[in-house]
């Protein structure tokens, strides 16, 4: 959601939006099946919520993912693919 800092991670972290757009992007690159190759630069704050992204989707495999985990992300509310 616009304006919203959160990324499903620690939020004393303190992620800016751009961690947070990254997050939600890895988090539906995993959602849709799509290629999970982070697009950010590696060692950075965008590549860690990236990969965290698609880590929480990875783990939601054959179910959903819980609004819980991302609640700031909008996602399919589809199963993750295995």
């Amino acid at each position: 959601m616009a304006g919203s800092f959160c990324t499903g991670l620690d939020p004393d972290d303190g992620f800016l939006i751009k961690e947070t757009k990254a997050y939600c992007e890895g988090l539906n690159a995993r959602i849709l099946s799509n290629s999970t190759t982070n697009p950010h630069a590696s060692g950075s704050d965008a590549a860690d919520s990236w990969d965290a992204g698609v880590a929480v989707a990875a783990a939601a495999a054959g179910g959903q993912v819980s609004k819980a985990n991302a609640p700031c992300c909008a996602f399919p509310t589809s199963t993750v693919p295995l």
